[in-house]
């Protein structure tokens, strides 16, 4: 049902970049965001996908439910696949937890804030929710400064399943009263 109802308006475009469906022919964007250091160096080791394994993974993802979607990240200029995002489970945290994750050439180019006000309209306005969720390495302090510039504190802080530290970042539209 959530899937049908983020599909109706589906891509979604900003400035600089559109979020699709990601589908079976991204399988090689998934092997690259799934092995290079780079990218998984706030991660976790890299998962050494096969080129099977990563088409495999991907049609998994391309059937998943809006709470767990995952959308490519393109340029709007020349069409080309800048790294994937979504709303993914988390085995260490109770929420959907939103990712953002880039190709090391277009990571630090300012996309990142327009992904993220995406992902937080979709999940807020379009389907309704009143807090969002994101997961990040303390390390990762990019990614830091850009949760809280939108508006996300951190709540909590777990060990993952590769011993790495991670603090839970969480944006609410709720206030307290005091």
């Amino acid at each position: 049902m959530w899937q049908e109802l983020l599909a109706k308006s589906m891509p979604w475009e900003g400035d600089r970049v559109r979020l699709r469906f990601i589908t079976p022919n991204d399988a090689r964007l998934h092997m690259r965001l799934s092995n290079e250091a780079d990218v998984r160096r706030f991660l976790g080791p890299s998962l050494n996908l096969t080129a099977t394994e990563a088409v495999e993974g991907v049609t998994k993802l391309a059937g998943r439910p809006a709470t767990n979607s995952m959308y490519v990240i393109e340029s709007i200029s020349d069409g080309v696949s800048l790294g994937y995002c979504g709303f993914v489970p988390n085995r260490d945290i109770p929420e959907t937890d939103m990712l953002i994750s880039f190709l090391p050439e277009y990571q630090g180019c300012g996309y990142g804030g327009e992904v993220l006000s995406m992902l937080q309209h979709a999940w807020l306005d379009r389907l309704g929710n009143d807090e969002c969720f994101a997961t990040v390495c303390p390390e990762n302090t990019k990614a830091v400064a850009l949760l809280r510039s939108h508006g996300f504190t951190c709540v909590r802080e777990y060990v993952d399943f590769f011993d790495q530290v991670h603090h839970v970042y969480k944006f609410s539209r709720i206030s307290v009263a005091t």
